[in-house]
């Protein structure tokens, strides 16, 4: 969930994907234990899905015309592309033979989706755009997972919490919501 709630590992993990995208800099914001962050797409980004939408005679969401990303505590994660796209996440923990969690393990479950097409839409032409974006996504989640495992094995040397910067507000967010839904 931290990967998914820091924006700052974009420039560093993603330089030739998601970064070649996205266009300014992160807005973002908690909203009690859920949190938004919004970033500009590119101005060809912009007009490749202007084309996409055309194409596939898709009906945008008007009022996400960025990349939008939202995170329902505890483990859900939305992405909004241009208003056309939308990816959802669950990061589900995994649990041993005996039912204990295991530490640092999940199951991510995800889903890619296109805006609803007008009738006359072609079929072909969305398979295809839909391929693609399946690849973009798989590429992605790869690029999270290697720097994932890397973090969490860290984390594992650390004989006290991690102190969290100016730009994790919303991984504290997170951690509060979570603490106090332990007890603690």
């Amino acid at each position: 969930m931290e990967n998914v709630l820091e924006v700052y590992h974009v420039d560093a993990v993603h330089p030739e994907t998601f970064r070649t995208v996205t266009a300014g800099t992160w807005i973002c914001a908690e909203h009690g234990p859920h949190s938004t962050g919004t970033i500009g797409l590119t101005t060809e980004t912009r007009r490749w899905w202007d084309g996409v939408a055309k194409r596939l005679k898709l009906t945008p969401l008007t009022e996400f015309t960025d990349y939008d990303h939202a995170i329902i505590f505890p483990n859900l994660a939305i992405g909004l592309t241009a208003g056309l796209m939308a990816s959802v996440q669950t990061y589900e923990p995994l649990y041993a033979p005996d039912g204990a969690v295991l530490p640092g393990r999940c199951h991510l479950r995800y889903r890619l989706s296109l805006a609803k097409a007008q009738p006359g839409a072609s079929a072909a032409a969305r398979q295809g755009v839909e391929g693609h974006l399946a690849d973009f996504n798989r590429r992605l989640l790869a690029e999270d997972q290697s720097v994932a495992e890397a973090a969490w094995a860290g984390s594992q040397q650390a004989d006290r919490p991690a102190l969290l910067g100016h730009n994790e507000g919303r991984i504290r967010a997170f951690h509060t919501a979570w603490l106090g839904e332990m007890g603690r």
